[in-house]
């Protein structure tokens, strides 16, 4: 699936987890509601967080991103209270990673023909996308990021990972490999889906042919077996 890299790709993220990526050969189509109009701004998150769970998100060093979820980890181990991409509340997982990048998220509302909503949490190279709507398969919640860290906490998937890290020293570590529709795609945490016929996983995107850097990665992302 082709991912663009930056802003101008962040509405790419919101059916991420919802379609099968097509095979080769085949026009990919876009699952995207479609806007009415511009983004409209909404308030920030008012989900607040209880003191004992602000307390050890200070403490984290890096936001280790999984096929279904995203978990905190510190200098010690991972596993401190992260969330999960299916069954966590989107208001809550943004007020975590505030308290975890120690500032809030700028945050827009785009409304669908369809009747779908599509809500972002902006912080500086990370998008936390929330979507709700009539017939989307898949997740609700998925995660872009275009920076190595924000602030001092990493961002990376597992093996270490990062945006910034030569494709030819992130490819080994990969379960997959993909390159199609322009761009060169690295699948980690490779989790099959129980009910439709493509699997999940966490996506690392470069430059089409690998030469250059890890650009983007981007969690959860669905494909069909190519």
């Amino acid at each position: 699936m082709k991912r663009s890299i930056a802003s101008a790709a962040l509405l790419l993220v919101v059916l991420a987890g919802c379609a099968p990526t097509p095979p080769p050969g085949a026009t990919p189509v876009d699952p995207r509601p479609t806007p009415t109009g511009s983004s409209t701004p909404i308030p920030v998150p008012t989900a607040t967080l209880p003191p004992e769970e602000v307390d050890p998100l200070d403490t984290v060093t890096t936001v280790l991103l999984q096929t279904e979820a995203v978990s905190f980890c510190d200098d010690v181990a991972c596993g401190i209270d992260g969330f999960d991409f299916s069954t966590d509340d989107h208001e809550t997982a943004a007020a975590k990673l505030s308290a975890v990048f120690g500032v809030e998220p700028r945050v827009e509302r785009v409304e669908a023909e369809e009747g779908g909503v599509a809500i972002y949490y902006s912080w500086d190279g990370v998008v936390l996308s929330y979507v709700v709507g009539e017939g989307l398969i898949g997740t609700s919640l998925g995660i872009s990021v275009d920076s190595a860290r924000v602030g001092d906490v990493a961002i990376e998937t597992l093996h270490g990972v990062h945006v910034g890290m030569p494709l030819a020293e992130a490819e080994p570590l990969a379960a997959f490999v993909f390159t199609g529709y322009g761009d060169h795609e690295l699948r980690f945490d490779i989790v099959p889906d129980p009910v439709y016929p493509w699997d999940f996983f966490v996506g690392a995107y470069g430059a089409e042919g690998g030469s250059g850097a890890v650009l983007n990665l981007t969690a959860p992302v669905a494909a069909s077996g190519e």
